[in-house]
């Protein structure tokens, strides 16, 4: 049996070993609990891997994609014009004007080219006339000049050898003959003397002998002529060759006159029938103008002007507006985006449209319009509204979206909700953005939950949205303090 010692003794070391044990269930109680309590703190985030998208959502108006203008193109008088709210198809003729006016003046403006062409054929005809005359005077004056020029040469050339020929013949002849007329009166003398002959047939026989003399002096002169050079005769000569090269030149002068006259009196005539072509043409293009066709198929919504619809009868002038034809094949969604995120939205990009109100349906589509300057977010405001509320003082851009698909779902008019993808990232690194903070030169980091405490860790920030941040620099499953611990 144990003595009272003994028993104290094992009582203190079964305590001791209670107390082992209650400590350690309690270290791995408070541990668990502290595991616990660092897992659902929320003060505390883990790093996750996932996708990143930064989304700009915006509420906006579903339009038509195309919405054509019909205009008027020349000024008439309206025979038909499609209903108000009609459909229409590519090439139908919406609006009718009164062909006739324009008919009956292109009708008198082809007469009154016929009668142009007829007129300046008429006149082209005498101009040559008088251009071929005045043509055959230069050929004729040329020809003078020529032969006047020859003469000349002649005279200063001297005698030609026929000439010459010619001359010495003659005298010879003449000194033959005169000597046959010697023998012949001294033989008729002698005969006189004796009886035989009267003194009358003597005395023309004489006569005849001095006439012969006569000539062989002559034929002399002549002769000896032909070796001297009368400048007389000369000189006469070159007066009739610059006569005839002055003549010459008046009419190369009157013939040059007549051509550019002629070539003016056809640049005229060409000129005058360019214009006149020119409103043929423009008045054959009016005749075709009284037709218009529907640029596009859709739905023809007539346009009142000075608050009269258009209809039969009525007169309009070239570029009034009678009609717009809107193609519902095809939508668009015009919204805004605030100046602050539109450097970030840029044609080409993919975006979401969804019915306000209605998850039963979504829309691809494209970014296809930003524009380049802004305006007040209540510009588009009616005037009365705009009295009340004054300016927004927040400057917007607009914005289009294409939409991909066709469906009736989408009608003019409906208000839609857009999500613009402006980043996506596949697999990237997350944290929320209230982890991140930043030193003055944009260094970015996060504080890092140790087992030693709060740990510094700059990081590389790719992108962010409103909620979330994608990073580098950091390992998934780390945990980060998202307030100053």
């Amino acid at each position: 049996m144990f003595g009272i010692e003994q028993l104290g003794q094992v009582g203190r070391k079964r305590a001791v070993l209670a107390a082992v044990i209650v400590g350690a269930l309690l270290a791995v109680f408070w541990i668990g609990r502290m595991g616990a309590d660092a897992s659902a703190d929320p003060r505390k985030a883990a790093v996750t891997r996932g996708v990143f998208e930064d989304v700009i959502r915006r509420r906006g108006t579903i339009l038509p994609l195309a919405k054509e203008k019909v205009m008027i193109r020349v000024r008439g008088t309206i025979l038909n014009i499609a209903a108000d709210g009609s459909r229409v198809t590519q090439g139908q003729v919406v609006v009718q004007l009164d062909p006739k006016p324009h008919e009956e003046a292109l009708a008198n403006q082809e007469a009154n080219l016929a009668r142009i062409r007829a007129d300046r054929e008429k006149a082209r005809q005498n101009e040559m006339k008088e251009l071929r005359k005045a043509q055959d005077d230069v050929e004729t004056h040329k020809l003078r000049v020529d032969l006047e020029t020859l003469r000349l040469k002649d005279l200063e050339l001297g005698p030609s050898t026929s000439a010459e020929l010619d001359a010495q013949v003659n005298l010879q002849n003449a000194r033959n003959l005169f000597k046959a007329r010697q023998e012949e009166f001294e033989i008729l003398k002698g005969l006189a003397a004796d009886g035989f002959v009267s003194k009358v047939e003597v005395r023309q026989k004489e006569l005849d002998l001095r006439e012969q003399e006569l000539n062989v002096d002559k034929a002399d002169l002549a002769y000896r002529k032909l070796h001297t050079l009368d400048p007389i005769q000369i000189g006469e000569q070159k007066l009739k060759v610059r006569d005839e090269e002055k003549n010459l030149i008046s009419s190369q002068e009157r013939a040059a006159l007549v051509a550019k006259n002629n070539q003016q009196a056809q640049d005229r005539h060409d000129a005058r029938m360019r214009r006149e072509e020119q409103r043929l043409k423009d008045l054959q293009e009016n005749v075709q103008k009284t037709s218009i066709a529907a640029p596009v198929p859709g739905v023809a919504l007539q346009q009142s002007f000075w608050g009269m619809q258009p209809g039969p009868g009525r007169e309009v002038r070239e570029g009034h507006e009678v009609m717009t034809i809107s193609d519902l094949r095809k939508m668009k969604v015009a919204l805004t985006v605030d100046e602050g995120r539109i450097a970030r939205v840029t044609k080409g990009m993919k975006a979401l449209v969804r019915p306000t109100g209605s998850d039963e349906k979504v829309f691809a589509g494209t970014v296809t319009y930003v524009a380049e300057t802004c305006r007040d977010e209540f510009e588009d405001y009616r005037e009365e509204t705009k009295n009340l509320v004054g300016k927004a003082q927040r400057q917007v851009f607009d914005v289009e979206v294409e939409v991909a698909e066709e469906s009736a779902l989408l009608r003019p008019g409906l208000r839609v909700d857009v999500e613009i993808v402006v980043q996506r990232a596949e697999n990237a690194l997350l944290v929320p953005r209230a982890a991140l903070a930043r030193e003055k030169d944009g260094q970015a980091y996060v504080r890092l939950a140790g087992p030693l405490g709060p740990e510094r860790k700059n990081v590389s920030v790719k992108g962010e949205n409103e909620i979330v941040a994608a990073v580098e620099g950091l390992d998934e499953g780390q945990r980060v303090w998202m307030v100053e611990p």
